[in-house]
Order: C-alpha cells, then sequence, then structure tokens
C-alpha cells in the first residue's frame, strides 16, 4: 500500500445464512437455547456454512435440519462483510413457498422452538430489540415500515411476494 510492511491480524470464521421463512401468510421465527448462552433468544433460522458449501446449499440444508420446512422460492437479499475485524460474511435470504416435510433434526446442544408470527408482529419483534440476530438492513426497513406506509407495503411485498 505504501511501501512499508506490518502484519495485522484477522480472524477467520464460517460464513452464515439467516433465513425469513414465509409460511402461507406467515413468518417463521424461532427461540433458541444453547449451552454457551445463558438465555433463550429470539432469532430467524440461520447457520453456518460448511466448508465448500455453497450459500443456497447452506440455507436450504440449515431450514430443513433447524425447522423441518422446505421452500420452492429462494432470493438472496444480501451478502455482506460482517465485521472487518473477522473474515465472515452472512448471506439474508427469503424463501417462500415453505412445507413442512419433517421434523427438526437439530445439532447435538440444540433446543428450539419454531413460532409462525404475522408481518406485523415480525416489525414489532424487530423494532422492540427482542430479536437480536437480524441483519442490519431488515432492522433498518422493518423500523421504517413500522413508521411510514408506503415502506410497509413495500417491505410486504419484498418478503411475501407479488
Amino acid at each position: 500500500f505504501d511501501g512499508s510492511t506490518e502484519t495485522f491480524e484477522r480472524l477467520r470464521r464460517a460464513g452464515t445464512v439467516e433465513i425469513i421463512l414465509v409460511v402461507d401468510d406467515k413468518i417463521l421465527i424461532q427461540k433458541q437455547e444453547q449451552p454457551a448462552r445463558p438465555d433463550p433468544y429470539l432469532c430467524l433460522v440461520g447457520g453456518r456454512i460448511d466448508p465448500g458449501e455453497e450459500p443456497l446449499a447452506a440455507a436450504k440444508r440449515e431450514t430443513l435440519e433447524e425447522s423441518g420446512y422446505k421452500a420452492d422460492t429462494w432470493v438472496l437479499i444480501d451478502s455482506i462483510q460482517m465485521t472487518s475485524k473477522i473474515d465472515w460474511t452472512m448471506h439474508l435470504y427469503i424463501a417462500r413457498d415453505s412445507k413442512k416435510i419433517q421434523e427438526q433434526k437439530l445439532d447435538a446442544g440444540e433446543k428450539i422452538e419454531d413460532q409462525l408470527v404475522s408481518f406485523d408482529k415480525f416489525i414489532d419483534i424487530i423494532e422492540s430489540n427482542e430479536l437480536r440476530h437480524i441483519h442490519e438492513e431488515i432492522r433498518i426497513l422493518c423500523i421504517r415500515a413500522k413508521h411510514h406506509k408506503p415502506s410497509y407495503d413495500e417491505l410486504k411485498k419484498r418478503i411475501f411476494g407479488g
């Protein structure tokens, strides 16, 4: 860059996926408990990308494992580098036309309860910060939608299609 040399450290972690799973006219959120966390928390379906796995394949796998749902329509919303100090990309998808085809197949130590919520409830949960693990773009869009009817209509169309 400027002719000098220096060692810069950067952590590397597996990429992750986060999925807004649409089931009919509802959105699936999850209440998770994990051994490394002291309290249950709300989140979207998601998880790590396995070595050599493509992000969409990981999203489909995580959706099936964590919720038992399979979606026919997938839309990539964004892929972002989460922080400059960690090599970590998170991919956000919307999954539509979803059907429950099996029971959950959770990893050891996971306890996950699914909840189907209305679009309005989804926005309320995000605005109240109850759902903490959410892509920042979606958080901003939901807060804007809560207070601006055209933004509400646009986000609803983006999530549910049509």
